[in-house]
């Protein structure tokens, strides 16, 4: 099979201004299959004028995953022997974007104030195919399965610090805040089918189909104020109040599908809070 590996990466620099560029391709070989990335990098650094500095990155990151993985076992007792045999192929795609970005503000020499937001999405889907082959004694089950998960994720947050310095040496006010909000959901569906052969010759099928579906949550938020006053000329006062919250949501619901006999909600395998 074809393999290959490749990189460019590159810089500009102009009045002041910083872009860097880095780029990697790549596929490798393992015993049991093939990793294909993918990955870019961009860099932003610049003056804006004499009071403002900004710079930040952009990131994508590709996986491509195909796998295949082969098992025998034999599990040994002391009046006959177990075996199953195992074919199966999973594959796993990944897509990555992050952003992120730093604002620093000197309005003067007594007041400082930065800004740092950042943005994250992606998506993901995986599967998983196979069959499985067990014998025992004169008896026989034979499973073919088949699972795919879609997936998606989203965060975005902002961090806030702001400093005032006094005229009065060591008088010091300052703030840091921060929210940081993500969700993710996924949804799954698995399919199972079984044919089951008796002692006696006596075959059976059975079909499984079960559909997931599961979101997450989460919100973060921080405040912490802290101002410092001189005493004397060798000690201080420093006053802090810190406050945070946080909230999560997770919701799973896992139900039978078309094939099941008894097609409905399962509640042992689903949940709220």
């Amino acid at each position: 099979e074809n393999r290959y590996a490749a990189r460019v990466r590159a810089n500009n620099f102009k009045d002041g201004q910083k872009l860097a560029f880095d780029g990697n391709v790549n596929n490798t070989s393992a015993t049991d299959g093939l990793r294909n990335n993918r990955y870019l990098k961009l860099n932003y650094d610049a003056e804006w004028g004499e009071q403002i500095n900004s710079y930040g990155s952009y990131r994508f990151s590709n996986n491509d995953n195909h796998l295949t993985e082969k098992i025998a076992r034999q599990d040994f007792y002391s009046d006959f022997t177990r075996y199953e045999d195992e074919e199966k192929l999973n594959t796993n795609r990944n897509n990555d974007h992050r952003f992120s970005w730093n604002l620093e503000y000197r309005m003067d020499k007594n007041n400082y104030l930065k800004v740092e937001p950042n943005i994250s999405f992606g998506s993901s889907s995986s599967g998983n195919t196979g069959f499985a082959n067990t014998r025992l004694l004169s008896s026989r089950s034979v499973r073919n399965y088949n699972s795919q998960t879609n997936g998606s994720s989203s965060g975005f947050g902002t961090a806030l610090y702001y400093n005032h310095s006094f005229n009065k040496p060591v008088r010091n006010f300052s703030l840091n805040a921060d929210i940081n909000i993500s969700g993710n959901k996924d949804d799954r569906e698995v399919r199972n089918e079984y044919t089951i052969t008796d002692s006696l010759s006596n075959t059976s099928y059975e079909e499984q189909q079960q559909l997931w579906n599961s979101r997450a949550n989460s919100k973060k938020t921080r405040v912490e104020v802290s101002y410092m006053e001189p005493v004397n000329k060798r000690s201080f006062i420093e006053l802090e109040y810190d406050w945070s919250r946080t909230g999560n949501e997770t919701i799973r619901h896992v139900r039978d599908g078309k094939l099941a006999v008894d097609s409905g909600y399962i509640a042992s395998l689903s949940n709220n809070y």
